[in-house]
């Protein structure tokens, strides 16, 4: 992207890139909203929210294990100041339950790690559930030992707790992935104000609650089709590339379009044609990272915690 010019080869020139290094573009967006510099490959402020989420993480994990009542307790509160504090800023400031229509809804809330930190939270909330039903304070040796593994690996919940949970999950994930369709029908938007402070509020919610309640079933061995299908070996392979593939994919849609030369006429055709491309080239793109960065640097990682006698 440095010679493509732009918005974000433009930040990255001036100098934005060190933002990303550091993993707080998303922040740097919100104490300087004036400068562009955190626009250098903008989509990462992703992984400046994951690293932000790792880096908390004993604050919630060190309670937990120590006083789980006060570990549950931090939790409850922290996620609802998160969805209190999408509920407030929303409404305060009016906003629309999409980045596209407002650029200050996208670097005061959709970027921001205290309103992202939903699905962090639940996931905690999810591994700490799951960690006590299998045992909790059982040495990692039986609790991974084939026995133990064979008594956890099947639950016999009742079907009516199957189904529901099943059934709520869907109903909950496809709402939010097809429920804003609406949103997107008319400029300004349709939604009234309590639709967008609701969508915005909760939606970042409802997924992981979902996740999780899929997570459980397939962990208890009660979803055996969905489970097969997750772990089937092609989507094990793909997933070792989605991360290279969250990188560069944006770097190949700017190639492309950038070097068009007649005007783009959208259609459901070229829609189909262009994530296609798309996902092709990242995909390959990726497969190159894998093998000649991320892959390596994981074998010297480990090899490096082996000779510190740290390897687990």
């Amino acid at each position: 992207m440095w010679s493509l010019g732009g918005a974000e080869g433009d930040a990255c020139r001036a100098g934005g890139w060190w933002l990303n290094l550091l993993y707080v573009q998303n922040l740097f967006a919100l104490a300087a909203p004036d400068s562009a510099l955190w626009r250098c490959e903008g989509h990462l402020w992703y992984l400046a929210n994951d690293m932000q989420f790792f880096l908390a993480a004993p604050l919630f994990a060190y309670p937990l294990v120590t006083r789980p009542a006060a570990g549950w307790a931090l939790l409850a509160a922290a996620l609802t100041a998160s969805t209190a504090a999408n509920a407030v800023i929303a409404a305060v400031n009016g906003y629309a339950a999409s980045p596209l229509f407002d650029q200050t809804y996208f670097t005061n809330v959709y970027i921001q790690p205290w309103t992202r930190a939903q699905p962090f939270l639940v996931g905690a909330a999810f591994a700490a559930f799951w960690d006590r039903l299998q045992g909790g304070a059982a040495p990692l040796a039986r609790r991974h030992s084939p026995a133990s593994a064979a008594s956890h690996a099947s639950r016999a919940d009742p079907a009516w707790l199957v189904w529901g949970l099943a059934a709520g999950a869907a109903a909950v994930m496809l709402a939010l992935s097809f429920g804003t369709l609406g949103l997107y029908s008319a400029l300004p938007s349709p939604w009234s104000e309590a639709q967008n402070v609701s969508y915005i509020a909760l939606s970042r919610l409802g997924w992981p609650v979902g996740l999780s309640a899929v997570a459980y079933l397939c962990f208890s061995g009660q979803a055996p089709l969905v489970n097969g299908l997750l772990s089937w070996w092609p989507l094990q392979v793909f997933g070792k590339l989605t991360f290279a593939a969250y990188i560069v994919h944006p770097v190949v849609m700017y190639g492309v379009n950038y070097s068009t030369t007649a005007p783009i006429e959208f259609s459901d055709i070229w829609f189909a044609k262009s994530f296609t491309s798309f996902l092709a080239w990242a995909s390959l793109l990726a497969l190159l990272l894998w093998l000649l960065a991320e892959k390596p640097a994981a074998n010297l990682l480990a090899l490096a915690l082996g000779r510190l006698g740290l390897k687990g």
